[in-house]
């Protein structure tokens, strides 16, 4: 059996100081309170820090002098809580909204796995998954989907990596932390990956319930060769840039030869009949970015707009 006795929590934010207020409320609420809760401020200007001192006094904050997106954050909230003595991690963003009994459940229904995490519900419907999941060759879109699919209570081998993630210090240990150069849009999924790269079993357990803002990002569909395509898209040129590199990346180091292919297909299908010729050289390069591992060129967009 896996012991997790003493818990740290890392919440990352950046400039969302009312939705922060209310995930700490929900994890200063838990049936079984963590034993130590770490904010990670992303170099906000809103006030944040103020805030979490002066209504959070139990909590660690952690501002750091610039923002390193999710990926940075959730690295140095870690690094930091492995000097600590604790045992297992519980991760998650401000707009998380853990369930009373949700560290609870996380601790007490997959006692033989290393890595859990909720079932993340939608604050405007909580019988509706926020994202959905890809369980047994199929999408699970309702709460009673999930449960009615689950074994002795959980679903092996999915999660939604940092909403409510736990993992134990020896899965830290072994694969290492979060890759801040992934900045945002791919930092969970590739976390994900390297976890079950290294061995460890991921299963969300369906009585921990943590509620989510739906997935309001658009995914376009298409056909191509008799083979269905499915990809999420953004309108913002640098989160559209980041997901397209940080999938290439991903796709090279996690998926072979195949994964390469499959990613570029999907793209590049994609910018050719939405968005044009252009749009497709673009993703070629952001593309070629993911996959011979450069990941420091966003760095320049952020150095030009600092307030993005």
């Amino acid at each position: 059996m896996i012991v997790f006795q003493r818990i740290g929590v890392v919440v990352v934010t950046r400039n969302r100081r009312a939705l922060l207020a209310r995930c700490l409320e929900a994890i200063r609420g838990q049936t079984r309170p963590p034993d130590r809760v770490l904010v990670v401020d992303n170099a906000g200007t809103d006030g944040t820090a103020a805030m979490v001192r002066a209504r959070f006094p139990e909590v660690a904050l952690r501002v750091l002098a610039e923002n390193t997106g999710g990926g940075g954050g959730f690295h140095a909230g870690l690094r930091h809580l492995l000097d600590e003595d604790l045992d297992g991690f519980w991760l998650m963003d401000d707009d998380a909204v853990p369930a009373p009994t949700c560290l609870e459940h996380l601790l007490g229904d997959a006692p033989e796995r290393l890595v859990r995490a909720p079932l993340v519900v939608s604050t405007e419907d909580p019988e509706r998954l926020a994202f959905g999941y890809r369980w047994d060759g199929a999408w699970l879109h309702r709460r009673a989907e999930a449960e009615a699919a689950a074994r002795a209570g959980v679903l092996v081998g999915v999660a939604n990596p940092f909403n409510g993630l736990l993992v134990h210090r020896r899965a830290v240990e072994a694969v290492g932390l979060p890759m801040p150069e992934l900045f945002i849009w791919g930092d969970e999924r590739e976390y994900l990956y390297r976890l079950r790269a290294g061995g460890f079993e991921v299963a969300t357990v369906v009585a921990a319930v943590l509620a989510h803002p739906p997935n309001r990002m658009p995914v376009w569909t298409s056909r191509l060769a008799g083979r269905r395509f499915r990809l999420p898209y953004a309108d913002d040129p640098l989160r559209q840039y980041l997901f397209t590199r940080n999938d290439a990346y991903i796709a090279r180091r996690y998926r072979g030869w195949r994964g390469v292919l499959g990613h570029l297909a999907r793209h590049v299908w994609f910018t050719l009949t939405r968005r044009g010729p252009r749009a497709t050289v673009q993703a070629l390069r952001a593309s070629w970015d993911g996959l011979q591992g450069r990941l420091d060129r966003h760095r320049r967009w952020l150095d030009d707009h600092p307030a993005g």
